[in-house]
Protein backbone atom coordinates (compact mmCIF):
# COMPACT_ATOMS: atom_id res chain seq x y z
CA UNK A 1 0.00 0.00 0.00
CA UNK A 2 1.45 3.34 -1.05
CA UNK A 3 1.42 5.88 1.73
CA UNK A 4 1.98 9.60 1.31
CA UNK A 5 0.19 9.91 -2.03
CA UNK A 6 -1.48 13.27 -1.29
CA UNK A 7 -0.15 16.75 -2.00
CA UNK A 8 -0.62 19.64 0.46
CA UNK A 9 -3.66 21.07 -1.35
CA UNK A 10 -5.41 17.67 -1.30
CA UNK A 11 -4.64 17.16 2.39
CA UNK A 12 -6.14 20.56 3.27
CA UNK A 13 -9.24 19.95 1.17
CA UNK A 14 -9.74 16.43 2.53
CA UNK A 15 -9.45 17.73 6.09
CA UNK A 16 -12.25 20.21 5.31
CA UNK A 17 -14.37 17.43 3.78
CA UNK A 18 -13.68 15.15 6.77
CA UNK A 19 -15.39 17.72 9.00
CA UNK A 20 -18.35 18.00 6.62
CA UNK A 21 -21.33 15.99 5.39
CA UNK A 22 -21.96 12.25 5.26
CA UNK A 23 -20.77 10.21 3.29
CA UNK A 24 -17.99 12.50 2.03
CA UNK A 25 -16.58 12.86 5.54
CA UNK A 26 -16.09 9.08 5.77
CA UNK A 27 -14.40 8.90 2.38
CA UNK A 28 -12.08 11.79 3.21
CA UNK A 29 -11.16 10.33 6.63
CA UNK A 30 -10.35 6.95 5.08
CA UNK A 31 -8.13 8.53 2.41
CA UNK A 32 -6.32 10.67 4.99
CA UNK A 33 -5.71 7.67 7.25
CA UNK A 34 -4.40 5.59 4.35
CA UNK A 35 -2.11 8.46 3.37
CA UNK A 36 -0.61 8.31 6.87
CA UNK A 37 0.18 4.60 6.45
CA UNK A 38 -2.85 3.03 8.13
CA UNK A 39 -4.01 -0.40 6.92
CA UNK A 40 -7.33 -0.73 5.13
CA UNK A 41 -8.84 -2.20 8.32
CA UNK A 42 -7.55 0.68 10.45
CA UNK A 43 -8.74 3.25 7.91
CA UNK A 44 -12.14 1.60 7.79
CA UNK A 45 -12.51 1.55 11.55
CA UNK A 46 -11.36 5.15 11.85
CA UNK A 47 -13.78 6.37 9.20
CA UNK A 48 -16.85 4.19 9.70
CA UNK A 49 -16.28 2.16 6.53
CA UNK A 50 -15.31 -1.45 5.98
CA UNK A 51 -11.76 -2.31 4.94
CA UNK A 52 -13.04 -3.11 1.44
CA UNK A 53 -14.86 0.23 1.17
CA UNK A 54 -11.72 2.06 2.33
CA UNK A 55 -9.67 0.32 -0.38
CA UNK A 56 -12.32 1.15 -3.01
CA UNK A 57 -12.33 4.84 -2.02
CA UNK A 58 -8.52 5.03 -2.09
CA UNK A 59 -8.40 3.39 -5.53
CA UNK A 60 -11.10 5.73 -6.81
CA UNK A 61 -9.22 8.70 -5.38
CA UNK A 62 -6.02 7.62 -7.11
CA UNK A 63 -7.91 7.59 -10.43
CA UNK A 64 -9.99 10.76 -10.02
CA UNK A 65 -8.22 12.67 -7.26
CA UNK A 66 -10.50 15.32 -5.66
CA UNK A 67 -12.90 15.11 -8.61
CA UNK A 68 -14.46 12.07 -6.94
CA UNK A 69 -16.12 14.50 -4.53
CA UNK A 70 -17.71 16.71 -7.20
CA UNK A 71 -21.47 16.91 -7.20
CA UNK A 72 -21.87 16.75 -3.46
CA UNK A 73 -20.18 18.35 -0.50
CA UNK A 74 -17.44 19.71 -2.72
CA UNK A 75 -19.43 22.80 -3.71
CA UNK A 76 -17.55 25.55 -5.55
CA UNK A 77 -13.92 24.70 -5.24
CA UNK A 78 -10.96 24.02 -7.41
CA UNK A 79 -9.44 20.56 -7.58
CA UNK A 80 -5.81 19.67 -8.10
CA UNK A 81 -4.96 16.82 -10.44
CA UNK A 82 -2.28 14.21 -9.73
CA UNK A 83 0.34 16.27 -11.60
CA UNK A 84 -0.31 19.27 -9.37
CA UNK A 85 -1.98 21.40 -12.04
CA UNK A 86 -5.20 23.11 -11.09
CA UNK A 87 -8.49 22.49 -12.88
CA UNK A 88 -11.68 24.51 -12.50
CA UNK A 89 -14.77 22.66 -11.29
CA UNK A 90 -16.51 22.67 -14.67
CA UNK A 91 -13.43 21.33 -16.44
CA UNK A 92 -13.39 17.81 -15.06
CA UNK A 93 -11.03 15.47 -16.87
CA UNK A 94 -13.46 12.56 -16.64
CA UNK A 95 -15.84 11.37 -19.37
CA UNK A 96 -17.58 14.47 -20.82
CA UNK A 97 -20.96 12.73 -21.11
CA UNK A 98 -21.34 10.07 -18.41
CA UNK A 99 -24.99 9.48 -19.39
CA UNK A 100 -24.00 7.86 -22.68
CA UNK A 101 -23.46 4.14 -22.30
CA UNK A 102 -20.81 2.47 -24.36
CA UNK A 103 -21.16 -1.05 -25.63
CA UNK A 104 -23.24 -3.19 -27.92
CA UNK A 105 -26.62 -2.08 -29.10
CA UNK A 106 -29.77 -3.86 -28.00
CA UNK A 107 -30.49 -4.94 -31.58
CA UNK A 108 -27.40 -7.14 -31.67
CA UNK A 109 -28.32 -8.66 -28.33
CA UNK A 110 -31.87 -9.42 -29.49
CA UNK A 111 -30.53 -11.07 -32.66
CA UNK A 112 -28.21 -13.27 -30.63
CA UNK A 113 -31.02 -14.27 -28.29
CA UNK A 114 -33.25 -15.13 -31.25
CA UNK A 115 -30.53 -17.29 -32.84
CA UNK A 116 -29.90 -19.05 -29.55
CA UNK A 117 -33.60 -19.72 -29.12
CA UNK A 118 -33.86 -21.12 -32.65
CA UNK A 119 -30.86 -23.39 -32.04
CA UNK A 120 -32.36 -24.76 -28.86
CA UNK A 121 -35.69 -25.46 -30.62
CA UNK A 122 -33.98 -27.25 -33.50
CA UNK A 123 -31.88 -29.30 -31.06
CA UNK A 124 -35.02 -30.54 -29.27
CA UNK A 125 -36.66 -31.69 -32.52
CA UNK A 126 -33.69 -33.89 -33.52
CA UNK A 127 -33.98 -36.07 -30.41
Amino acid sequence: MAADFLNDFEINRLEELAAGEFPYNQWAKAILLLNCGASYTEAGQGSGLTARQARYRRDKFLRQRLDMFLGGAAGDWVSASAEGSVTAVGESQTDPDPGVKKGKSKKKTKKKKKKKKEKSKSGKKKK
